[in-house]
């Protein structure tokens, strides 16, 4: 049982942002703090240099596979794959910062954890936020609160990869250190990730980047407190096109979590590892 559990929140492991909200934006912290960057920050790109502009409505389609497994009390591993397929359409428009809306469209689910019909009742969902010419997406709030919609949250800033102040551009590297609660196996946890990325000239610009993370937190199953410690890496590489639109992202993810329940003195580690790609949807679609 604790197994389905957590498979049902597998998809939103891959990227940082807070948990979806319905309402009106709060006017509290940006959803992609960077608490320690290491690269400065210019107010103005760098002639030659890839930001993020006001783009029309484009559909993306995002795959990925999960696979999770636990060490259970009897010393057995039991494992579990799921797979996702999601369509979503992300638009911004001009300001200081750019209004930015991601609407999904559609999900396709397999294996345990989320039903079609669970799936499907999220479809129309409404994200809007901010965002700055580097990639800072920001006060991220849902239009309507649901399971699958929180799960996927944690995937919308794969949209933006963080670029350097003023811009990415061959040969640049940079760090960050970002600070985030997201939804990561079924539980609510807070991450803290140092992001190290590097950019080349790819029709645009390439960017890969290397991210090591650790999480705390928690929540309830089956009427049980659970406390949630994980570390964790990510790979990246993604490709915008010289305006600052994502064509493509591929990315893997592996993670070590230990599961406590401290009103039985038990723990549960929990190996989780993912695949996943972010590509423009067909056109006609």
């Amino acid at each position: 049982m604790v197994l389905a559990a957590l498979a049902g929140g597998g998809l939103g492991c891959s990227s940082s942002t807070p948990p979806a909200t319905a309402g009106p934006a709060p006017a509290a912290a940006p959803g992609r703090a960077a608490s320690t960057p290491v690269a400065s920050r210019a107010p103005a790109s760098r002639r030659g240099s890839v930001v993020y502009q006001p783009m029309a409505r484009t559909t993306y389609v995002i795959r990925r596979q999960d696979s999770v497994t636990v060490q259970l009390p009897n010393g057995l591993p039991q494992t579990q794959e799921l797979t996702r397929t999601v369509y979503l359409a992300v638009a911004s428009a001009a300001g200081s910062p750019m209004r930015v809306s991601i609407t999904l469209d559609s999900v396709l689910v397999g294996g345990v954890g989320i039903s079609q019909a669970a799936a499907d009742s999220a479809r129309g969902t409404q994200w809007t936020g901010t965002l700055s010419p580097e990639g800072r997406l920001s006060g991220l709030t849902a239009d309507r609160v649901t399971a699958v919609g929180q799960q996927l949250s944690g995937m919308l800033p794969t949209f933006f990869p963080t670029l350097p102040g003023g811009g990415a551009r061959d040969g640049a590297q940079w760090t960050d250190t970002l600070t985030d609660t997201l939804r990561a196996m079924a539980f609510n946890v807070r991450e803290t990730a140092v992001v190290s990325s590097r950019a080349a000239a790819d029709n645009g610009v390439r960017i890969e980047s290397t991210v090591a993370f650790t999480r705390t937190g928690g929540g309830s199953q089956f009427g049980q407190a659970v406390e949630v410690q994980a570390t964790g890496t990510r790979q990246l590489t993604s490709r915008l096109r010289p305006d600052g639109v994502l064509t493509e992202t591929t990315g893997t993810e592996s993670s070590n979590m230990t599961l406590t329940i401290p009103a039985v003195g038990q723990s549960l580690p929990v190996r989780q590892s993912a695949s996943f790609t972010v590509t423009l949807a067909p056109t006609g679609r």
